[in-house]
């Protein structure tokens, strides 16, 4: 019995000391992030030392035949093992990915992806695509080894370690996947094969749309060998109604959206696929100008205001400044407020667009932060492209940049919004959605999410301009009406529906093969509504379902949380 105790002891002071140093490694994660985007090869070099000298020593801690003893006990040994595969995974990662990703920074300079000229150089982009994919493959394979553990059967403290530990590896996974298909694409992307011509969808979440807000401005980009230059710039508005749906909807494309997804150049947002809004808007543009072009873009003005992190502040003709802090707001809400007229408004964007492109192209910029950006813009749904070349499109499927519907790897619960006041009042509009996963003894799975809906408008809301507030024929002036969707992870159904003030009952649709529900909503100043719904499955991977929404008018405004198993 003393031998047991004392061995229980020795295993639990190395447990500490395993996770005090995994927590050491951990610790300086932030720091080498900085180190990469600031260029400083030395503190990126002396930074990954320190982690893999503190991840061997968490992986040695847990090497003694005593945990191998430990893991053939029925219940102590799955949570041994699960100890141990975190350090091993850790460890692996700072010897193997890391070093490929300090080569990587060796190897491309900041300095070589700031545009000269104009032209953006490819032949770094090609150099370091062989480090980048070498790293790949260690965090695919730490992802699966974790993914191999129930988090179910640990103990509660080791559990919620377990899955966060995992969760940090899979969101490592999935960004170096996002860079490695990044530096396979970009070099035909800008050109290098010949010319390229490009659509940016600018949305506006002033009036939200389920992928963003509607496309307020069109800018046509054209790229050769690097060089990139803008062609032009238009408002979604002056493509018109095109008086009947520009392609064929689908049965549940026509109940969702309605005929007006594929007639209105603002409205291809509104379908929570971006691959499908590509096709309304290249075709919409080639009706439209006579022009096919090689790939679509959407960006919100929060991403460009996030980008001038990396340009610095822009100052406009009209002596107006730009900045991280204020350009988000100046886009979506100050316009309205101060400029009376649309095509006072269309002018301003279309000044303000120009001088961005100017800045980003031509001025000194910090490349690797605004590589940094668009990382983060495009996990938040904020960035997208699509290529109209299909080999380069086989590499952006099921990547967050795709904004596809349903990504085969990775089963979604959808939430989107969908302004239909005809205002820009969803600058003032939160959304809070919160899944739980309820686990029984049963086969069948659980979902329930509640979603909430909030007016952050004024009191006096009904007095602001019109272009804000609409004209009221929809609600009343001030007042905001918006259409949630709800979609259903793959192979799950919606099973039942409450919501605290409005209509009892949503209706139920299927959109290319997916469950999802449709229901209004209407708010005045300061009012709030809950919408919860259930969601059953007997598939294993509604608990792995992630949550995909609307992005808010600015970070932080519309917010995700998710919690386990509750009985």
């Amino acid at each position: 019995m003393l031998t047991l105790i004392i061995l229980a002891l020795l295993m639990a002071w190395q447990a500490r000391q395993a996770n005090r140093n995994l927590q050491s490694a951990v610790g300086q994660a932030p720091q080498l992030r900085a180190q990469v985007i600031a260029g400083d090869e030395t503190a990126v070099r002396r930074t990954v030392t320190a982690i893999e000298t503190h991840t061997r020593k968490a992986r040695e801690a847990l090497a003694g035949p005593q945990w191998w003893l430990a893991a053939q006990v029925p219940w102590i040994g799955t949570n041994a093992e699960a100890l141990q595969t975190v350090t091993e995974v850790a460890d692996d990662l700072s010897h193997e990915a890391l070093p490929e990703l300090t080569r990587a920074a060796g190897v491309l300079q900041p300095d070589d992806l700031k545009p000269k000229g104009g032209r953006v150089a490819i032949e770094p982009i090609r150099k370091v695509q062989p480090y980048v994919e070498r790293s790949v493959r260690s965090t695919r394979a730490a992802d699966e080894r974790l993914a191999d553990i129930s988090p179910d059967d640990l103990v509660s403290p080791l559990r919620s370690r377990y899955v966060d530990a995992a969760a940090k590896v899979s969101a490592l996974n999935s960004t170096m996947n996002t860079v490695a298909r990044a530096t396979q694409i970009l070099p035909p992307v800008l050109g290098a094969d010949g010319p390229r011509r490009y659509l940016i969808l600018v949305q506006n979440n002033s009036e939200p749309r389920a992928l963003g807000g509607l496309a307020g401005s069109v800018i046509e980009l054209a790229a050769n060998r690097g060089r990139v230059e803008l062609v032009s710039q238009v408002s979604g508005g002056s493509f018109g109604d095109f008086g009947k749906p520009v392609l064929k909807l689908s049965k549940g494309e026509r109940a969702l959206y309605g005929p007006q997804l594929g007639r209105y150049m603002q409205n291809v947002t509104g379908t929570p696929d971006f691959p499908r809004s590509t096709e309304f808007a290249t075709e919409m543009w080639a009706r439209k100008h006579g022009k096919r072009v090689d790939g679509v873009a959407a960006i919100d003005p929060t991403a460009l205001s996030a980008l001038l992190r990396a340009t610095g502040p822009i100052d406009l003709k009209s002596g107006q400044r730009l900045t991280e802090a204020n350009a988000a707001q100046v886009f979506l809400n100050d316009v309205y407020l101060d400029l009376p007229t649309n095509d006072q408004q269309d002018a301003f964007f279309g000044v303000a667009a120009s001088a961005i492109f100017d800045q980003f192209i031509d001025k000194d910029v910090e490349m690797l932060t605004a590589v940094d950006v668009l990382a983060e813009a495009t996990d938040q749904g904020r960035f997208m492209f699509w290529s109209n070349h299909e080999e380069e499109q086989k590499v952006l499927t099921g990547t967050r940049i795709s904004g596809e519907l349903e990504r085969a790897r990775q089963p979604e619960v959808g939430v989107y919004l969908h302004d239909r006041t005809q205002s820009k009042m969803g600058w003032y509009e939160d959304m809070d959605v919160d899944v739980t996963h309820e686990c029984s003894d049963t086969s069948r799975k659980k979902l329930i999410v509640s979603v909430t809906v909030a007016s952050k408008a004024p009191s006096d809301a009904g007095t602001l301009p019109v272009f804000v507030t609409g004209s009221g024929e929809v609600v009343p002036r001030g007042d905001i009406a918006s259409q949630l969707y709800v979609y259903a992870p793959p192979g799950s159904r919606i099973t039942a529906f409450q919501a605290t003030t409005g209509p009892k009952q949503a209706s139920l649709v299927t959109h290319d093969g997916l469950r999802a529900t449709s229901w209004p909503l209407e708010l005045a100043p300061g009012e709030s509504v809950t919408a919860k719904y259930e969601i059953e499955s007997r598939a294993e991977s509604l608990a792995e379902a992630k949550v995909r929404t609307t992005p808010g008018p600015v970070d932080g405004r519309f917010s995700v949380s998710t919690s386990q198993c509750t009985s």
